[in-house]
């Protein structure tokens, strides 16, 4: 229902990988390996960096459904940063190295290069959270919801609302916005407080833990 779009394009290329984790990635990691997850989502996937991690360090029988709107928005903040970076790359090489296959292939076919290795346990969904959460109950029920999309409400409590018993985690602790505010930190702490949960967080990564 879900397959991948034809990369044969990319066939013998590198991967162009570019992660943008803050810190903290071990604490999914080692969620994947306590839990042993049949069905792991992560909700904004950009270039599969943290797909990666999470597929390398779980069972081989889990599935990733990798989602993201993977649009000309998330390209042009990429075309961006290669003009005019931001203080916090500390490494310029993978953001130049994808200028030139993102404006052949688009984000779209690059990111799911970079996971071809896997294959057989991703599921691409290209569609935003508004509808994402809702299409993906009608077949499964992640065990776990990895959530690093558009740092807005909804992508957390409509993960709440219709997984209830999915552990959620994501990134973005420590992002701040224009005003200098952590802004997802309120949407993580409603969820947590309706769970009956606490935060356990490290720099960029959280996961709510019951109490």
């Amino acid at each position: 229902m879900n397959p991948w779009p034809d990369i044969g394009e990319l066939d013998g290329q590198p991967s162009y990988v570019w992660s943008l984790g803050g810190g903290g990635r071990h604490l999914i990691v080692d969620l994947i390996r306590e839990r042993q997850p049949k069905v792991f989502l992560e909700v904004g996937v950009f270039v599969g960096g943290s797909a990666l991690r999470w597929l390398q360090n779980s069972p081989d029988d889990m599935t990733l459904i990798a989602a993201d709107v993977w649009d000309h928005y998330v390209e042009n903040w990429v075309f961006k940063m290669a003009h005019e970076p931001a203080s916090w790359i500390e490494d310029m090489e993978p953001v130049m190295a994808l200028q030139t296959p993102l404006k052949k292939y688009g984000i779209y076919k690059v990111a799911l290069h970079n996971l071809r290795d896997f294959r057989d346990r991703v599921i691409p969904l290209r569609m935003p959270v508004s509808t994402l959460y809702g299409y993906v109950k009608t077949f499964i029920e992640p065990e776990i919801i990895y959530i690093d999309a558009s740092k807005e409400r909804q992508d957390y409590v409509l993960a709440h609302e219709t997984f209830p018993r999915s552990i959620l985690c994501g990134d973005d602790w420590e992002w701040q916005d224009t005003k200098g505010e952590y802004a997802v930190r309120p949407f993580v702490h409603e969820v947590a407080e309706a769970r009956n949960c606490e935060v356990v967080a490290e720099r960029a990564t959280w996961i709510l833990r019951p109490r």
